[in-house]
């Protein structure tokens, strides 16, 4: 959805994987990661990309409808599934500098 809308995607199979990305000094606009993922959960990956890149915007897009406790409110959340207009609207907002969580 997103290569169809003009953007250019990384794919990352893993959390670790996706941190080691990060680490060779790639800079992205957007790390857009799934909850369920093997060896971490997504909330997992976006406290360790905050930790290290603090100015990345992060996003869930998940199909879970509970997250951990103190997690929900502090990541911004896509629920699928979603249409693409939805998630291009969504990109505009997390990765606008204004943007707070609601």
């Amino acid at each position: 959805m997103l290569e169809d809308a003009g953007h250019r995607v990384v794919t990352a199979y893993s959390g670790r994987q996706a941190l080691d990305i990060l680490s060779k000094g790639e800079r992205f606009d957007l790390l857009a990661t799934d909850q369920a993922m093997p060896g971490m959960t997504g909330a997992e990956l976006v406290e360790a990309v905050r930790s290290k890149y603090p100015d990345m915007a992060v996003a869930l897009m998940t199909g879970y409808a509970e997250l951990p406790p103190g997690v929900a409110g502090e990541i911004p959340r896509l629920a699928k599934p979603f249409m693409q207009i939805q998630l291009l609207a969504f990109l505009v907002e997390v990765t606008t500098p204004s943007f707070s969580v609601r």
